[in-house]
């Protein structure tokens, strides 16, 4: 059941059944469509050949009895001379000189009969038998064998039997001879008194030799029959000279002109071509038979070399089938196991598929996704878990925001009851910043939320460091609703004021710029100082941390960096990279330079320039928010 299952959906499996039915149906239909035509050709052409060649036979028998009885004619030769044979008979004489003459005569119907054993003569008024055989005379006082059957007056021609020697003494034993023999009544014309008879014997090898070219007789057989049935020659000598007994074939050899018949019993299946002979003594019927296993073994044989070349061509295609189904199949079957790798969780497994073609081609772009899902796996598990870190961070710096701005809101007011104004402006401030920071609602903000944010930071330094800090802050009216991930300034200009004036400013500066350039379709938002700034290496080691936030594959030490840049400097800039990237674009980044005369360090946010800059407002704002993703609490209650 599983094998079946298998065959069911296996693309391998159904090709080699496919391929070998595509090869062996075509040849299979033209082997049975060769033979059936190969056959009926066959069938034709051998009935149209052993017609004529059984009619030419016949031909050539039938010009042999001819011959033999004219020569039994010879008889009736010269009757009017006294040393005929026909006078010899009428006058009964016995003494030498006649049985010289006698001796004479049937020399020379021995002559005119080819092929024949021995000629014999009966005198009816002498009372003996003269039989000539091999040139001698030999006689005797009997009639034995020959008398007529009937009365007829022509001859008859008796069936094959063993010859002997009609009565005659022989002075030589020979063993018997197959022989067919004519017997011919000698009469007085025109009173039909009977004279004697004349008997022609004939070897059956001459018939052999008549008929020899006519068939094949390792493979065929070829009956030579009397009107009576009788067996002339055959297959079987055991049969000569006796009907061939209930055969109903005979019977159904019922076209006088001859022909062919299909004939098929327990004893012969094949074709029965048959001709007959009428002669004025005998009538004969020349049969020749062909067996189905003979008549179409040329059809066969064509057959069998079709059917080796299948078998040579199935073993070479079942070999091309397999070869060709395993070169097209196992690339698939190497995929599905990379897939069901990965199904099992390992996102990292290889996909070892190459190639060109169609399923070359699926391997690679199935690849190229999973590089991008890992990618877009790792941006996700990296900024979820930088906003559960600031989460709990928030968390932990959350007591109570309403006592907070409850406590805030009666320190000021005592502040303006003991007439300090600067204290309540500082508290004001620290209060915009908390609640700014404490409202998780939002992740994308306009910039122009960002800046005032910033502006409050900005107050309660100048305020903690006097006249010995400023601070410049310009924005194009068109930038300010442009929507940026919330607490991506305050970072960098927090670590100015921690890393960049670590003893406190002499005479500080701090400048944030937001500028277009439309050339290269990106803006900027800057944050420069004139502090200590960095040195090569150190510039080095946090533009390494940036990449390695980022990195498809991050190493150990990059993720580790990063993971100490947040725990430094709360969100720190690789956090907010990969909130940029995130949120924005995947292509923002943020490039760290010496600021102004190599003073000093200038951090730039670099974003693509959204179309239509300027003139998105505060709806355009929150769809862009909606566009770069889920809410912050969206993202940690699907992770």
């Amino acid at each position: 059941m599983s094998g079946v299952r298998r065959f069911r959906t296996s693309i391998r499996d159904k090709l080699i059944l496919f391929l070998l039915a595509a090869i062996a149906l075509p040849t299979l239909s033209s082997i049975a469509f060769t033979y059936a035509y190969t056959k009926h050709s066959v069938e034709n052409n051998a009935i149209r050949e052993n017609t004529e060649l059984m009619r030419q036979g016949a031909a050539n028998l039938r010009s042999y009895l001819d011959s033999l009885n004219r020569a039994s004619l010879l008889v009736y030769n010269d009757m009017n001379n006294p040393r005929s044979l026909f006078k010899l008979l009428e006058s009964g004489a016995t003494d030498y000189a006649t049985e010289m003459e006698i001796a004479s005569g049937l020399r020379a119907v021995a002559q005119a009969a080819r092929g024949q054993h021995q000629i014999a003569l009966y005198s009816v008024r002498a009372g003996q038998t003269y039989i000539v055989s091999a040139g001698k005379l030999f006689k005797g006082a009997s009639s034995t064998g020959l008398k007529p059957a009937s009365e007829r007056f022509d001859a008859q021609l008796e069936p094959t039997h063993p010859s002997h020697g009609y009565g005659a003494e022989m002075l030589s034993y020979e063993p018997p001879k197959q022989v067919l023999s004519l017997h011919r009544p000698v009469y007085r014309i025109p009173r039909r008194d009977l004279l004697g008879w004349l008997s022609i014997d004939v070897r059956i090898e001459k018939l052999l030799e008549i008929v020899g070219g006519l068939y094949d007789p390792e493979r065929e057989e070829l009956y030579i029959l009397d009107h009576d049935g009788r067996v002339l020659l055959g297959p079987d000598p055991g049969q000569w000279g006796k009907p061939l007994g209930q055969a109903d074939w005979i019977g159904s050899l019922s076209r006088p002109e001859g022909g062919y018949l299909e004939w098929s019993d327990s004893d012969f299946s094949g074709m029965l071509i048959y001709t007959k002979i009428e002669e004025p003594f005998t009538q004969l019927q020349l049969v020749k038979r062909i067996p189905y296993s003979t008549l179409y073994a040329e059809a066969r044989r064509l057959a069998g070399i079709n059917a080796a070349v299948l078998a040579g061509f199935l073993v070479l295609a079942l070999a091309a089938t397999v070869w060709i189904s395993v070169r097209m199949t196992e690339p698939i079957r190497r995929l599905i196991r990379s897939v069901n790798q990965i199904q099992s969780g390992n996102l990292e497994a290889p996909i070892d598929v190459e190639g060109r073609d169609e399923i070359g081609t699926l391997a690679r772009k199935f690849r190229d996704m999973m590089h991008s899902i890992n990618r877009l796996i790792l941006r996700e598990y990296r900024l979820e878990l930088a906003n559960k870190t600031n989460q709990l961070r928030a968390l932990q710096a959350q007591v109570n925001p309403h006592f907070l701005y409850n406590a805030l809101q009666s320190i000021g007011t005592q502040a303006l009851k003991q007439n300090a104004p600067d204290v309540y402006g500082s508290l004001t401030q620290l209060a915009k910043m908390m609640r700014y920071s404490m409202d998780t609602s939002s992740t994308l903000v306009p910039l122009q939320a960002e800046l005032e944010h910033v502006r409050s930071y900005l107050e309660l330094q100048r305020m903690r460091f006097g006249s010995r800090m400023e601070a410049r802050i310009e924005a194009p009216e068109e930038a300010l609703t442009r929507p940026i991930p919330k607490m991506t300034l305050q970072p960098v200009v927090e670590n100015a004021f921690k890393h960049a004036f670590p003893d406190g400013p002499a005479q500080g500066r701090v400048t944030i710029l937001s500028r277009d350039d439309p050339w290269l379709g990106v803006w900027d938002l800057v944050v420069e100082d004139n502090g200590i700034g960095l040195n090569q290496s150190e510039l080095a080691a946090i533009r390494h941390k940036l990449a390695a936030a980022v990195a498809v594959r991050p190493a150990s030490g990059g993720e580790g960096g990063a993971a100490e840049e947040r725990e430094g400097s709360g969100i720190g800039l690789p956090n907010v990279l990969l909130r940029l990237r995130y949120l924005i674009d995947e292509n923002c980044r943020v490039i760290l330079e010496p600021g102004e005369n190599g003073q000093g360090l200038r951090v730039t946010l670099r974003l693509p320039l959204p179309s239509g800059a300027g003139q998105a407002g505060p709806e355009q704002a929150e769809e862009q928010e909606g566009r770069g993703g889920l809410t912050q609490d969206d993202r940690v209650d699907r992770g």
